[in-house]
């Protein structure tokens, strides 16, 4: 959200994000948005040791 707040970027996030009050962030509605409930991305190349634990504990609960 800080590169947000900085018109660095922008996000994606969920509507409950909006309660925070970030200063310098506008959050909007998107129109006809998909409903979801969760999504884990991760690189391909992601070198992080926890990565492999945290993918194979969190995999059982998304089925």
């Amino acid at each position: 959200m800080s590169l947000v707040a900085e018109q660095l970027g922008l996000a994606l996030v969920p509507e409950s994000m909006a309660k925070l009050g970030v200063t310098g962030v506008t959050f909007r509605p998107l129109e006809h948005a998909p409903q979801i409930e969760h999504v884990i991305a991760s690189c391909p190349n992601n070198l992080n040791p926890s990565l492999p634990l945290f993918l194979k504990t969190a995999k059982p609960l998304s089925d």
